[in-house]
């Protein structure tokens, strides 16, 4: 639900789960697998792809499919971007990572059947230049979702990769023992926010979303690619009128142009902005509001 002073608007989500489960034996393991009909297209054997959306060149559209559940307690899914993406919770593709391995996987429709065949594909390495973070990466083989601790290299197949979706943590800045001591003196009246924590408010975590504004990420078989995302980032300005109305749209970007959609922590303060004519007389004057 959000509301403002224009409006009220509402969302329903519907979250499917309708699910197969068993075993299966992986690398001489036993493993509890389960197939769930992540879309509700009433089977199990969608793969994972995308395609433009048609509305312009920002974005693609990604279609999940089926969605792969490894070693898990209980089948249970959740709305996608509230939990990472990884090898024991991803969707299928033509290629899947499973236990460090890269098998090729098929479902029958009605999910009663699943083969996994080891195929030998093509490596090369990825890294990041802010970690840790998580990467959901797409092609033509299918999907990717990516834990990258620390700045290692990891091994991925060689091809052009589209970037998702990423998640970049970010260490919590520790308050120094002078800034302690002087807000443990303040009166409780006292209500006065620190300066450092005006301007650097405490951001555990920034999500971003990819599309076509990304440039593709190729890797090369035996090479190392370092990806290009996390800050710095830049607020970009857009601005659409009609009628004499001005619509204001701000948002920032990483390096990569991933274009950020969340944050982690105590919302920063509210970007304000100045509008002036051509002479420099001031027109207007406010804050952009979160949402």
């Amino acid at each position: 639900m959000y509301t403002c002073q224009e409006y009220l608007s509402g969302t329903a989500i519907l979250v499917p789960a309708v699910y197969r489960q068993g075993e299966i034996t992986l690398a001489g393991r036993r493993r509890r697998i389960a197939l769930v009909d992540w879309n509700a297209y009433g089977r199990f054997d969608v793969r994972v792809g995308f395609a433009p959306d048609g509305k312009g060149a920002e974005d693609f559209l990604a279609h999940y499919g089926t969605e792969i559940l490894l070693d898990q307690e209980m089948p249970i899914t959740r709305q996608l971007g509230y939990a990472y993406l990884s090898e024991h919770r991803q969707f299928l593709g033509k290629v899947n990572a499973l236990g460090g391995d890269f098998y090729e996987i098929k479902v029958t429709p009605g999910g009663d059947e699943l083969t996994c065949t080891p195929v030998e594909v093509p490596l090369g390495k990825i890294t990041a230049p802010c970690t840790p973070c998580n990467l959901w990466l797409i092609n033509e083989q299918g999907f990717l979702a990516l834990n990258l601790p620390n700045d290692a290299p990891v091994e991925i197949p060689a091809g052009v990769w589209r970037l998702m979706c990423c998640t970049v943590e970010h260490a919590e800045e520790k308050t120094s023992a002078t800034e302690q001591e002087q807000t443990s003196n303040r009166p409780p009246s006292d209500n006065v926010v620190p300066q450092s924590a005006k301007e650097s408010p405490v951001i555990r975590f920034v999500t971003a979303s990819g599309g076509n504004a990304c440039e593709p990420i190729t890797v090369i078989a035996g090479q190392t690619t370092t990806l290009k995302l996390g800050p710095p980032y830049t607020p970009t300005l857009t601005v659409e009128t009609k009628d004499k109305v001005a619509m204001l749209d701000l948002e920032f970007r990483g390096i990569g142009h991933e274009k950020v959609t969340s944050l982690g922590g105590p919302a920063p303060p509210k970007p304000a902005f100045t509008i002036t004519d051509p002479r420099g007389k001031m027109v207007e004057q406010g804050c952009f509001e979160y949402g």
